[in-house]
């Protein structure tokens, strides 16, 4: 339960200085948020508290009843709880949907003030955002980035807002080192936030049959395997790049599994930490669905259903129906219904499940009967069975940077004309992707919004100038540019795998393109330091950050052109030219870990240093090493 921070001494002083004549008493400002209200409408309250005091030059009180003259009052709620909304508004509260809010100044013999209120308690917490939105906050997906103090103006708003697209959700856990199932608790919470404030509605666990998250039994068989990353091990020797982002730990880990040794030890903090983050979605007013794949089940049940074969891609963890199971197999139907039990249990409160299934004729219909006979066994309220929004945003899995802004700008044109849903996103990384989700948050509730006009929304806001906000749109031009090329000629260009680098260690010509996509970074790089300089000191780490990702990207490029340039001379026999060249390729990677490093502002940042490190690095060394013994 919240504190409800009303202290009936202190308000009523603060409010009798209100009326007394003080010198701060212009200075003054009242939230009334209801008494017996939902905890989220006293979460937007303190928002809004905290909000104002970093906005204006003022006092904040917050209390549960409306004094009786004041000029700076702020109403939180609707009048359905907060009696104050009720007798300012009184008839002309306006038909909202549960996701629709108002921003409405009042004036009212002696109470000014702004009613910020939704029809349901999350969207009052997003009304109060939205009224911070107006004021110059910009909401990212690590922090807010607050405009220099103004004068305190309450007067002027008529607001009514409702979402052009009603579903806005974004896709979490995952199974790579670069993304969320490196993140802890913790981190998933300071997330949640920014994507809260950014109005998202919804989060979607996307659970792996091996993954820690879940146990069961069938037919004397045992869930066994609980790893995180398929498996993969991170260690982080001394002399490792990057360093100086972990610490003194000597191996990359998720906090929350940290110490973590046996399967049954794996899977307790493993429930405990996906409970956490629905707890943690649900909070702040987020449904939260279960995206898995009902016809994958761990290694070990191919014990119990001989049939079931190998998962490709998953490190031989995962089985799913080979050739010879048919839809209506009895036994499969049971193992379906024993591990679809034993996920919604163990990831208790979620409020929706998403299947992921193959097209083949007769599965979708077996799955979805045997949950609907299932879910009448989970009590009351089981998680009802849902479709995908029509759009669904996700990365290219590489490790360079990306943006597809312009691109999605299109498809959520094309959405809102064909009466779309809405849309999901799943990223491994934050990375550069706050422009990217500026746009998003804005476009799903004002049809008028374009990637432009957000982009300049956001970076004119925060940088102080058009000039500056012009640079950045060429710059994360050129890296959309570079994303769509790399998707168009190899999509596997520079994607996390023990292989990664190593096998561009051939005897062959560099393609042209690799110099193209090198000129778009390097762009790219050029734009986003030249709008560092005069750019307002408020935005100033996050464009260095941006800029140094890019100076990331330039050193790994640098890297993979000289580890060909090794494999030519060693399929020519200069041994010494390949040694000459695989050195300057442990030089450029060295220099793009450390980069890296000095930047690293989250848990995907720091998955990405030690994969590289992992598969890049090691494996680098390693050949290097070799030829040097054969000299």
């Amino acid at each position: 339960m919240i504190v409800r921070q009303v202290v009936a001494a202190v308000v009523a002083f603060a409010l009798l200085l209100c009326g007394s004549g003080s010198a701060n008493a212009a200075e003054q400002v009242v939230v009334v948020v209801g008494l017996g209200a939902p905890d989220l409408e006293h979460v937007a309250a303190q928002e809004l508290v905290s909000q104002f005091k970093k906005l204006f030059d003022v006092n904040v009180v917050l209390t549960d009843h409306i004094p009786d003259k004041h000029q700076h009052l702020v109403l939180v709620g609707g009048p359905a709880k907060n009696k104050a909304t009720r007798e300012i508004a009184g008839a002309s509260w306006p038909k909202l949907s549960e996701q629709g809010f108002i921003l409405r100044s009042f004036e009212q013999g002696d109470r000014r003030g702004v009613i910020v209120a939704g029809e349901s308690p999350v969207a009052t917490y997003w009304a109060v955002c939205e009224l911070g939105h107006r004021f110059g906050i910009r909401y990212l997906l690590r922090e807010d980035i607050y405009p220099n103090k103004q004068p305190l103006e309450l007067s002027g708003l008529d607001v009514l807002l409702e979402p052009e697209l009603k579903i806005r959700s974004w896709k979490t856990v995952g199974d790579n080192v670069l993304g969320p199932e490196s993140w802890s608790v913790a981190d998933q919470k300071n997330l949640l936030r920014q994507l809260a404030k950014m109005k998202f509605n919804e989060v979607v666990l996307s659970v792996r049959p091996w993954q820690p998250y879940f146990d069961f039994q069938f037919r004397g068989v045992s869930k066994q395997v609980s790893p995180l990353w398929r498996g993969e091990q991170y260690p982080l020797p001394r002399d490792a790049p990057g360093r100086t982002a972990f610490g003194t730990a000597d191996a990359f880990t998720n906090p929350d599994f940290a110490g973590k040794q046996t399967h049954d030890q794996l899977v307790a903090a493993g429930v405990k930490h996906v409970r956490g983050v629905i707890s943690a979605a649900h909070r702040l007013g987020m449904s939260v669905g279960l995206e898995l794949a009902p016809l994958e089940f761990p290694r070990e049940f191919k014990r119990a259903i001989p049939d079931l074969i190998a998962v490709p891609g998953t490190n031989d963890l995962a089985v799913h129906p080979g050739p010879q199971l048919q839809p209506n197999n009895a036994a499969l139907k049971e193992l379906i219904a024993a591990q679809l039990r034993a996920v919604v249990e163990a990831c208790a409160g979620v409020d929706s499940l998403y299947f992921t299934l193959p097209e083949a004729a007769g599965w979708n219909e077996e799955v979805t009967s045997t949950w609907q006979e299932l879910s009448t066994q989970l009590g009351p309220d089981p998680p009802k069975l849902s479709s995908q929004p029509t759009l669904d945003f996700q990365d290219h899995r590489g490790i360079l940077s990306q943006s597809q802004m312009r691109s999605q700008n299109a498809e959520i044109d094309d959405a809102r004309a064909h009466q779309g849903n809405g849309f999901s996103v799943r990223y491994e990384m934050l990375a550069e992707l706050d422009p990217t989700m500026f746009y998003l948050s804005r476009a799903a509730w004002d049809k008028d919004v374009t990637a432009r006009s957000a982009h300049d929304d956001l970076f004119i806001t925060i940088t102080g100038g058009q000039s500056i906000s012009d640079r950045l749109w060429l710059g994360f031009g050129h890296i959309e540019a570079a994303t769509a090329l790399t998707v168009q000629r190899d999509n596997d260009f520079a994607v996390p795998s023990p292989n990664m680098l190593m096998k561009h260690y051939r005897g062959e010509p560099a393609p042209e393109w690799w110099e193209t996509l090198n000129e778009h970074y390097t762009q790219a790089m050029v734009e986003l330091y030249r709008a560092r300089g005069p750019a307002a000191p408020r935005a100033q780490p996050l464009l260095y950050y941006y800029a140094k990702r890019s100076e990331y990207v330039l050193e790994y490029l640098a890297c993979v052109k000289a580890v060909r340039a090794a494999g030519i001379a060693k399929q020519n026999g200069d041994n010494d030219g390949a040694v000459e060249q695989l050195e300057a390729a442990i030089e450029s990677l060295y220099n793009a870990i450390d980069t890296l490093g000095d930047v690293a502002q989250d848990p995907s940042d720091r998955g990405l240093i030690a994969a590289l490190n992992a598969y890049a690095y090691r494996p680098l060394l390693d050949e290097y090493e070799r030829l040097m013994e054969g000299k």
